[in-house]
């Protein structure tokens, strides 16, 4: 699990650690989406809504990334 923070919010930081992460990862899923804001960015960046059914049972939603 990896948990992204910005100090320096509206600089692109999040923007750069995506680009980063998918030249290094042929899947990136992202399970916590705390905010609109968040999930919008990650729809820019190329990611889809993702369902995965969790070990209990349970429907988790996110999003997903492939190259």
């Amino acid at each position: 699990m990896l948990a992204v923070i910005s100090t320096d919010p509206g600089r692109g930081n999040l923007r750069a650690f995506i680009r980063m992460a998918q030249e290094e990862f042929e899947t990136i899923c992202v399970w916590v989406v705390e905010n609109e804001a968040l999930a919008a960015a990650l729809e820019r960046y190329g990611f889809t809504p993702e369902t995965e059914i969790a070990f209990d049972g349970v429907p988790v939603h996110g999003y997903r990334w492939d190259r």
